[in-house]
């Protein structure tokens, strides 16, 4: 028996908490299923993990998700990060086995390849949520209830709602469940792992032949494997690649070279790379294509930020509203990726950045500090924030969500002076 069996079958509750020999495999094995596309090759999330770029995809967008800092805010206060121990599931670890880390790597590599995540909520006697647990996409049908018209959930012989189960849907058509990928790709797929599988039976069966030995006499075939021998044994292996090749006897060797189809074979395999990027909204040099032009920006930096923003950027907007929503006991609570590890940038530029917003009064001292991961200072200036220069307006108090009524006048409440004449 496993730690998840035994895990679960303590709960009390509903009977996801007592699972069923089904509901466990859906958990933890899931099914093996696919689509065939017209190159004759099963295309599902398994096989389509096989292909190198699929799996390069993947793990780029998958790893940046998890090693974000996710925190649980309050609404309608700028910024207030809370760590309450009923929110610890969110921004701690999910379930005894699993890291955040692992945990939301697990559910963005569930979106990225089917098309849907589904978090099972694991709760204790009095109706708090204790675990969190990532079940297989594979395993899990969806519907809308006949009589109800809600969202329910098939895992096994065993039907669920929201209380049971957090749906994270990526982008779909009907607003019910996200669609696969993989499987709407599954031709361009299917090209590049047909591409891979056909290399590997050219070099397997040995059919690259660098060149070839030719007498104008004919030889025996005794003759003709001394020569081969002897020309092996003198220039085979890095050590004897620059060696003077001696041939007698009338020999010559004439290499092969490269081969149209060879060459047609090898665009191939690029063009179905660059799907594959298309497909998950990589940009070319994360995945090591450097040969040509990128639309997205002119130098590696400009295609990071595109990265950010029009890649992680939609995901985890998904991730966070499904979160804020379903897994969060308090409604006046949302949760939200933190984004500044990945945009800090160069330090000359951020710093430049700091001295504009200090110099506005957007962030004080502290607020500096806060954003370098460093305590603030004691001195009772630290989270003062300058007026702007050339100008007699103090500036909002941020932390009270705007400036407190008083308008843009001064502190009293009086209307600033302007600078004009007497």
């Amino acid at each position: 028996m496993t730690v998840l069996t035994r895990m679960m079958e303590r709960r009390a509750g509903s009977s996801l908490n007592n699972p069923s020999a089904d509901l466990y495999a859906a958990l933890v094995l899931g099914t093996d299923s696919g689509l065939p596309a017209n190159s004759g090759l099963l295309v599902n999330q398994q096989t389509a993990l096989r292909n190198v770029t699929v799996y390069t995809c993947v793990r780029i967008i998958a790893e940046a998700i998890g090693a974000l800092p996710l925190q649980v805010y309050r609404r309608g206060v700028f910024r207030q990060e809370l760590r309450q121990p009923a929110d610890r599931l969110i921004w701690g670890k999910p379930n005894p086995e699993m890291t955040r880390q692992t945990f939301w790597e697990t559910l963005s590599g569930h979106c990225l390849l089917d098309g849907n995540a589904y978090i099972h909520k694991v709760k204790d006697r009095g109706g708090a949520l204790a675990e969190l647990w990532p079940i297989n996409p594979q395993a899990v049908t969806i519907r809308r209830d006949e009589r109800s018209g809600a969202k329910v959930f098939d895992v096994g012989r065993e039907t669920f709602t929201r209380d049971d189960i957090c749906h994270i849907p990526a982008w779909g058509v009907d607003g019910l469940k996200g669609l696969s990928p993989i499987a709407q790709a599954k031709e361009a797929l299917g090209i590049g792992m047909g591409a891979e599988q056909g290399a590997a039976s050219f070099y397997a069966q040995g059919s690259a032949v660098p060149g070839f030995l030719s007498t104008k006499e004919e030889i025996s075939d005794q003759q003709a494997s001394e020569l081969a021998r002897r020309w092996q044994k003198l220039h085979a292996g890095a050590r004897n690649m620059h060696k003077v090749g001696v041939l007698g006897n009338g020999a010559t060797w004439q290499s092969t070279g490269l081969t149209p189809g060879d060459a047609q074979f090898l665009d191939t395999m690029k063009y179905s790379a660059g799907e594959i990027a298309t497909l998950f909204r990589i940009p070319p040099h994360m995945l090591g294509i450097m040969d040509k032009t990128s639309s997205w920006g002119k130098g590696l930096e400009e295609q990071s930020q595109g990265f950010v923003t029009y890649t992680l950027g939609p995901w985890l907007s998904r991730f966070e509203q499904a979160i804020s929503d379903d897994l969060l006991p308090v409604q006046d609570r949302y949760a939200q990726f933190d984004l500044d590890a990945v945009l800090r940038g160069r330090a000359i530029e951020r710093w430049q950045v700091y001295q504009i917003a200090r110099t506005i009064g957007v962030l004080s001292k502290n607020d500096i500090r806060t954003c370098e991961e460093l305590p603030p200072i004691a001195d009772p200036t630290g989270d003062d924030y300058e007026a702007a220069l050339n100008s007699n307006v103090a500036p909002p108090a941020l932390g009270n969500g705007g400036d407190g009524g008083q308008g843009q006048g001064s502190p009293d409440g009086s209307p600033a002076d302007t600078g004009g004449g007497n």
